[in-house]
């Protein structure tokens, strides 16, 4: 089996590097991902208590 100049351990390399630096703007965007997912999560627990509790 020929080794191309792509191998594997090149794949793994570039996962790695790309999971990195994804990891790397998560940490920077968290806050913004936090506030976000906060307003998200209020609005869906107002809506399922508008929605649940008899009116």
């Amino acid at each position: 089996m020929p080794v191309t100049p792509y191998d594997t351990s090149t794949i793994w390399r570039d996962g790695f590097q790309s999971a990195e630096n994804l990891a790397i703007k998560a940490i920077k965007n968290f806050g913004e991902i936090r506030t976000a997912l906060g307003t998200f999560v209020i609005g869906a627990l107002a809506a399922a208590a508008v929605l649940i509790w008899p009116n």
